[in-house]
């Protein structure tokens, strides 16, 4: 009864969770659950001899077990445990601000749920999404919450019996979600403003450009190399030059020197990142370049969007979820996403596979420095003695100082590697497990020999691939013009002329009022608060905390941007809350809140806005090049 209108609130919020949706379709209600009236009018329902709410007041009880949690505030996620009848989200949804993800693993339990209750007005906000598994509870929380995250679990009693062993999982892969996530925050402090300033400068290009979702299953059956600048490239670039006729070719743009110097071009070249980039492709042919799309995310370095090359690609992913969703929003064009991770080798992976490409072989992937040699075309290991390695950079080479540490190679010899490598190693191999618990058919083999045990992956020369697939492209895998029609570059234009006005706008509203904010933070000094009442020092305290929540609620990217300069205020001062010093101490982190938010919306956010408004109204950009044939 209900089951359409549940689902299509889902995908309007989360168009990426279509498999799950998919899943859903596919399982028939549960017919094993039995409706019982309660006492107070309401609903029970009993499951597995098991009655999901009490039978005197649901609601009551659902009140119960969130007055558990200790504080509800709007930058914390809360997980029910078991969606039941609705009751416990219902009521949550209403009691806090903050997030919330329904994690119920029983989809024949949800699917009578979903079919059976309205449940639209949650979900179809950006407040709420629905897990059926790990992966996606693990997805939904990192979405909810960029970098550091709080999350409460909570669930009925019911929840504790029909899910006992799930809690215990939950409770241990939140730990190690957690630790994650820090290492993530530290990322994320140090690059989020450049991610929004590039993606800034970047957004004129939008207009012009396709998104690499377009591919995605078109290459059924068609082998797929995935090529990174590791040292073992050098040993199997005679056997990417004979299979380039018969493969999909995607590179990461690291990759593209040691590409040209064999002569092989590939379809696709990847930039991830906001530093670095340029150099992967500084000062190679524009012979060369027309033969290659580069497909970027969002923020990728400026100079990539500006590179005469065959053509451009957008690609999302669900890292950075506040800016996707701006762009997505933007162009009234929700796109699937590639996962992201931690590397744009795991870009470049998980593009294959979604392409449907069979089977992928990771190439140059050695995720370690086998003969001290780090990347392909003989660049070698260099050290600071303390740990850490030390490339010199150049025009060409990005590199800047980074730990070190140590991985296990094939042979079962411990290799030298950087420690971001051992998070990457991980990434490849749980993208492994996760394909093979989905069933899918994709043949995984890594061809990087010499390097880091990857397991999940048949480890396999490359040149005992040559000869084993029809030659097919001809001479591109994505051949004809992939330039946009004008009218809709026109309308793209025009819709992101509207959107980065609505995002000024915001950013003006969060400036004017920190601006007033640190105006009267200036006129309070902390012995004026001590020397007052206590109440009406907490009051002012909680007055301002509000007015600066309204500050995150100008803009969806203005929460992003402001979030991540809460994370300091938040260690100075939420946890000495029972500090007897709590109230100048919230005055400094106060102060130094305002004024880090104000210097960054006014000197780097609103004229990298005022820019790219300037570049769309005049329509600056180039045309897109012609296409080589």
């Amino acid at each position: 009864m209900y089951f359409q209108q549940n689902i299509d609130a889902i995908l309007k919020q989360n168009p990426w969770q279509k498999d799950m949706v998919a899943k859903l379709k596919d399982v028939e209600p549960t017919t094993g659950a039995e409706l019982y009236e309660t006492e107070d009018g309401h609903y029970s329902l009993r499951y597995k001899n098991v009655f999901l709410h009490d039978l005197k007041s649901p609601i009551e009880e659902a009140r119960k077990a969130i007055r558990t949690i200790t504080t509800m505030r709007p930058d914390k996620v809360q997980v029910i445990v078991g969606i039941g009848l609705g009751y416990m989200l219902q009521e949550l949804f209403e009691a806090s601000e903050g997030k919330v993800v329904v994690y119920e693993p029983d989809l024949a339990l949800l699917r009578f749920v979903l079919d059976n209750v309205g449940l639209v007005e949650y979900l179809d906000t950006q407040r709420v999404w629905l897990a059926t598994d790990m992966q996606e509870l693990e997805l939904a929380v990192k979405h909810q919450m960029i970098g550091e995250f709080e999350v409460d679990i909570v669930g009925l009693k019911s929840s504790s019996v029909l899910y006992a062993e799930q809690l215990s999982v939950l409770t241990e892969e939140m730990q190690k979600w957690y630790k994650v996530s820090r290492m993530d925050t530290i990322t994320i402090k140090r690059y989020y403003m450049s991610w929004v300033t590039e993606m800034l400068r970047n957004s004129p290009h939008f207009a012009h450009m396709r998104n690499v979702g377009e591919l995605f299953g078109k290459y059924a059956g068609k082998p797929a190399l995935v090529i990174s600048s590791g040292p073992s490239l050098d040993k199997a670039i005679d056997a990417v030059k004979e299979l380039a006729d018969s493969t999909v070719l995607v590179s990461v743009g690291g990759a593209l020197r040691r590409l040209h110097q064999a002569g092989v071009a590939p379809d696709f070249a990847l930039f991830y990142d906001v530093l670095g980039m340029k150099e992967q492709f500084h000062g190679l042919p524009q012979e060369y370049l027309d033969k290659i799309i580069f497909v970027m995310c969002p923020f990728s370095q400026y100079e990539c969007f500006e590179a005469p090359v065959r053509a451009k690609m957008l690609f999302h992913s669900n890292n950075i979820a506040p800016v996707v969703q701006w762009i997505e929003n933007t162009l009234q064009e929700p796109h699937e996403r590639i996962g992201g991770g931690a590397t744009v080798s795991v870009v470049g992976f998980q593009m294959a596979v979604a392409m449907k490409c069979d089977p992928v072989i990771l190439i140059g992937q050695d995720l370690a420095f086998p003969n001290n040699q780090v990347y392909a075309g003989g660049i070698m290991m260099k050290t600071d003695g303390r740990g850490n390695l030390t490339l010199d950079g150049n025009d060409d080479l990005y590199a800047e100082a980074a730990p070190m540490a140590e991985v296990k190679g094939q042979n079962g010899e411990m290799l030298p590697t950087l420690a971001t490598y051992a998070l990457f190693l991980k990434a490849f191999e749980d993208m492994s497990a996760y394909l093979e618990k989905m069933k899918d058919p994709t043949r995984l083999y890594n061809a990087s020999i010499g390097g880091a045990a990857i397991e999940g992956y048949a480890l396999k020369p490359l040149s005992e691939f040559v000869g084993q697939f029809e030659n097919w492209k001809n001479p591109f895998a994505v051949p004809g013009d992939l330039s946009l029609p004008e009218d809709l570059i026109e309308q793209r234009r025009a819709l992101l002329r509207t959107g980065l006005a609505q995002f000024r706008t915001g950013v003006e509203k969060a400036v004017s009022i920190c601006s007033r904010m640190q105006r009267d933070l200036n006129a309070i000094s902390p012995r004026d608060l001590l020397a007052g009442n206590t109440d009406q020092s907490i009051k002012k305290m909680r007055d301002l905390n509000k007015r600066f929540n309204g500050v995150l609620q100008s803009h969806p990217l203005v929460e992003f941007l402001l979030t991540m300069e809460t994370f300091d205020y938040k260690q100075a001062f939420m946890h000495k809350l029972e500090s007897p010093d709590v109230v100048p101490v919230w005055h400094a982190a106060m102060k130094k809140l305002v004024t880090n938010s104000l210097k960054g919306l006014k000197e780097e956010i609103l004229p990298t806005i005022q820019q790219a408004e300037q570049e769309l109204q005049e329509d600056k950009l180039p045309q897109p090049t012609a296409i080589a044939r």
